[in-house]
């Protein structure tokens, strides 16, 4: 995966961000690690794929792929905080459900420890799930484009 080319664009928004809100990074890590949780619950619930009692998922792909693309934003912050600019592989897998779960179960890891071996862990297990579902990584970046415009337009409307 080309997350490296990210790691620019994310900066550019966090600085932005920091700027407007007048925010130390190190007063909101606790609160990034929740909203990263927060948005990979969101992205798990439009997988639909542990919700066995569920014939009909009415699943979309577009909304997946927008809160995988969230979900992406608040790992690339975590990067940008660190300074650490690398391409992660994704890890293999097969069961989508193991993985979510190992991806939960890092992340935890990371929230007692936030440094480059637990990030890239977590970082990989998420990327590996995108493999699972077949994401194109050309489609992924065009969702983060497309989310990261939307980010700065919401910084200039105050939102």
């Amino acid at each position: 995966m080309k997350t490296i080319k990210l790691f620019e664009i994310q900066k550019k928004l966090d600085l932005a961000i920091h700027k407007k809100h007048n925010i130390i990074e190190e007063k909101i890590i606790e609160k990034k690690i929740i909203a990263l949780y927060v948005e990979i619950s969101e992205f798990i619930n439009e997988v639909a794929s542990f919700k066995y009692w569920k014939n009909n998922k009415n699943i979309s792909k577009e909304k997946i792929l927008e809160e995988y693309a969230d979900c992406l934003h608040f790992f690339m912050t975590f990067y940008v905080y660190k300074n650490i600019k690398k391409n992660v592989k994704p890890i293999k897998g097969k069961n989508i459900n193991k993985m979510i779960l190992n991806l939960y179960k890092n992340i935890s890891n990371f929230q007692d420890n936030l440094n480059e071996i637990n990030l890239d862990k977590s970082f990989s297990i998420f990327l590996g799930i995108g493999n699972i579902l077949k994401f194109d990584w050309n489609e992924v970046e065009k969702y983060y484009l497309m989310k990261n415009k939307i980010n700065f337009d919401r910084l200039k409307n105050n939102y």
